[in-house]
């Protein structure tokens, strides 16, 4: 069902043919009373009549905005939006009148600016559609203006809640709803339920017959009234006239009322009521949304005098969809006025709940913050501070089990800030976890300036129970799973549900990005996918294992992008032995490519699929690359083994290797012949960098081999925990077993770090064996 104002049965239980006006699925009762007078009504000021009606019918949930229109001495429109700031994140509403062309470019300027001060939701009310009857090419060179309007108002800027709704009554013909763009959601809504209510107050209610004037009117209006007995009349072309006739239908002795959209000069209506008066009907009366009457042709419509049908027209309805108009008619028989005031009201209230349905009730103290953030970490903690209330308040389903599909602590490692002190131990690397410390006190001061009670900002909503872990976990999901995209001139950051559960591979098959035609993001597969198949992203070209772990918790095997460190006074030595770097560049010329070409140092041949492989083989040929990079400052390596080491990327296609080794010719490389003291030279500083490197694996406290231990007795403690948590369910265990993962990932990270070291002291060894 949708949210327009709609025909619903009475609440008194009478049948089908009774009906009140009614805006379905608003509960108002639910709504917070922070957001009851969360809507402000801005208006054109030949509106100003119906904008206080609609705050009558709303009962408190709208409040009337303020707009300055000025014209400057050319007569330009000079425009001024009072209090801009405090309409930030509140729900408005701009009720528009465009009754001639003249108007339309002011009011285009306001309704093109309200979204861009950071509203909350947008909602366009144009009752009257006004090029409505120019809706269709008939000759060539004809415009059809009802589409140019629909492509203006199909511009409106996105609020931070999404699309303009754009609410119209009564359009002039059904398919042009189709004539607007995507970026706007048309709500086409009608006046025919306030003319439901006054026939049914009418004495004579029994007796209601609806006329149309032609079959177009019909097709607009019949499924509306179909409890009611139906006359159809049709326009047939006599010479240069156009006579209305009969073609179905009874009105001898019934109050026949005619129905249409709007009517301009009246001609139409006079005659279908002459028509019907001839046709033996006791009353004619006639019923247009818009009276838009130009040129005061409305004084052409006379009451009805003694005579009944023959005299004139009994009632004539309209709305105030069209002010000027209204103005003029008040008062005067047969006129009434049917206010679209509850309908209107009744519209803004149905989208102001399809808003609370999908981004949730906020309460005003979050809405605000949401919008300002805080100090250090400003986009980061609004995203930390609505992900907590997420996981408190999903506001719908969706959300819902977004939040339960999100790791809790202890499910999988984090980024190095959520570790404990003693996690960060494991590591063996007192320099980055110096730097997840103090990480983690920026976090900390975050939690203390909004969370904490006693004078966090927002520690009424009391977003974190736990305390600086809640926290900690908020800000380890955003880390992980934030987006930042290039949309147009920004680049703003985002969490992007099911998008974010996508794994990180250096040879990824789909990539994330926002498309500006759609004005939507994409997940964008790279190559042909099975089902089954895992979607991976790249979190990074380039990106090392140090960064991997510090950034998300994990590290790869075989790592292109690693480097040993090699520093000190070994390496210094090195270089020493070499000259320096500008000269060890010049003395390389090709000593340790030549080796690596020639299968010397365990290089096998290279290709795309060696990114993606995780056999051993394959493992460890990317190690020994990173080996071989992490002596280019020493030795120079050539460009094409520089590139495979440090920068290869993967490919979709299918096609051969971007290295530039292949298996046939690496094995026929021989070594440059150079002088007995250049391969001194190069040799001692190799024994020196060997020296090094066995130095750091000595220092570390604990052996390659008794991490692979710990890896194993973790992996099986993990299983243990999780099969005794689904026996029990004991939070006690959980605590004690919610280190694990953390802890595998730190054995991992210093594990692969040795390996890289054992491969590059193999290297070493063998470069100084081949070099004799």
């Amino acid at each position: 069902m949708s949210n327009h104002v709609m025909l619903k049965p009475a609440a008194s239980g009478a049948d089908g043919s009774d009906y009140r006006i009614q805006a379905p699925n608003v509960d108002m009762d639910k709504v917070p009373e922070y957001l009851k007078k969360d809507c402000l009504l801005f208006y054109y000021p030949d509106c100003e009549q119906l904008a206080k009606r609609i705050v009558e019918c709303s009962d408190g949930t709208v409040e009337l905005a303020e707009i300055n229109w000025k014209r400057f001495a050319d007569g330009f429109p000079n425009l001024f939006v009072k209090d801009a700031i405090r309409i930030r994140n509140r729900h408005v509403a701009f009720l528009a009148s465009f009754h001639t062309p003249g108007v339309i470019f002011e009011q285009i300027s306001i309704i093109y600016q309200l979204p861009r001060l950071f509203v909350g939701s947008f909602t366009l009310v144009l009752p009257y559609f006004p090029t409505g009857t120019a809706e269709r090419v008939e000759a060539e060179g004809d415009v059809a203006t009802a589409f140019t309007l629909a492509r203006i108002i199909s511009n409106i800027p996105l609020a931070r809640g999404g699309p303009a709704s754009v609410v119209i009554f009564d359009i002039h013909a059904l398919q042009e709803r189709f004539y607007f763009g995507d970026q706007v959601l048309p709500l086409f809504e009608s006046g025919i339920p306030l003319l439901r209510e006054r026939l049914r107050q009418l004495p004579d209610s029994a007796n209601i017959t609806i006329a149309y004037p032609d079959e177009g009117a019909w097709k607009r209006f019949h499924y509306q009234f179909g409890d009611y007995p139906e006359v159809i009349c049709t326009k047939v072309r006599d010479g240069d006239k156009r006579i209305v006739r009969l073609k179905e239908g009874t009105a001898r002795g019934r109050h026949v009322v005619i129905v249409d959209d709007l009517v301009q000069s009246g001609g139409t209506l006079i005659e279908c009521q002459r028509l019907l008066a001839t046709q033996g009907a006791a009353h004619v009366s006639a019923y247009v949304t818009h009276g838009v009457f130009p040129n005061e042709s409305w004084r052409r419509f006379e009451g009805e005098g003694s005579n009944g049908a023959t005299d004139g027209f009994k009632y004539f309805w309209i709305t105030d969809s069209c002010p000027a108009t209204v103005n003029s008619v008040t008062d005067r028989p047969p006129f009434e006025i049917l206010s679209l005031a509850q309908p209107i009201a009744g519209a803004g209230a149905a989208a102001l709940q399809r808003w609370q349905a999908a981004h949730g009730a906020l309460p005003r103290r979050l809405a605000s913050f949401l919008l300002e953030g805080w100090g250090e970490l400003s986009s980061f903690s609004r995203l930390v501070a609505w992900l907590l209330w997420l996981r408190h308040h999903p506001p719908s389903a969706v959300w819902e089990d977004y939040v339960s599909l999100l790791p809790q602590e202890g499910d999988v490692s984090g980024p190095l800030f959520t570790w404990g002190d003693a996690e960060l131990a494991e590591l063996q690397s007192p320099g980055a976890a110096a730097a997840a410390q103090r990480h983690r006190r920026v976090l900390a001061r975050m939690h203390e300036g909004l969370f904490r009670g006693g004078g966090g900002k927002l520690a009424g909503l009391r977003l974190a129970p736990g305390g600086l872990r809640d926290v900690l976990w908020a800000a380890g999901m955003v880390s992980t799973r934030m987006f930042s995209l290039q949309m147009g001139d920004e680049a703003p950051s985002m969490l992007a549900p099911c998008a974010d559960l996508a794994n990180h591979s250096p040879c990824p098959n789909a990539v994330f990005l926002y498309d500006d035609d759609r004005e939507a993001m994409q997940l964008l597969a790279l190559e042909d996918l099975r089902p089954g198949d895992e979607v991976c992203l790249s979190y990074g070209a380039g990106r090392s294992n140090a960064d991997l772990l510090k950034g998300y918790g994990f590290t790869l095997a075989g790592n292109l992008a690693d480097r040993v460190p090699l520093a000190g006074a070994a390496a210094t030595a090195a270089t020493a032995a070499l000259g320096s770097h500008c000269e060890a560049a010049a003395a390389a010329s090709g000593q340790l490519d030549a080796a690596a070409a020639g299968g010397q140092l365990g290089l096998e041949a290279l290709g795309e699929e060696l990114l993606g492989r995780r056999d051993p083989a394959a493992v460890q040929q990317r190690r020994l690359l990173a080996a071989l990079a992490s002596l280019q400052p020493f030795f120079g390596s050539g460009a094409a083994l520089g590139h495979a080491a440090g920068g290869a990327t993967c490919s979709s296609s299918s096609g051969g290797s971007t290295s530039s080794t292949s298996s046939t010719s690496s094995r026929q490389a021989t070594l440059p012949v150079l002088p007995s003291a250049e391969r001194q030279r190069e040799r001692r500083a190799a024994e020196l960098l060997r020296a090094q490197c066995l130095q750091l694996l000595a220092d570390m406290p604990t052996s390659l081999a008794e991490d692979e231990a710990a890896l194993a007795a973790a992996g099986t403690a993990a299983g243990a925990a999780a099969q005794q948590l689904a026996q029990h369910g004991r939070y006690k265990q959980r605590r004690r077993q919610r280190h694990i993962p953390n802890v595998r990932a730190a054995v991992a990270a210093r594990a692969e770090r040795k390996r890289l070291l054992f491969t590059l002291c193999d290297v070493l060894t063998r470069y100084c064996d081949a070099l004799g």
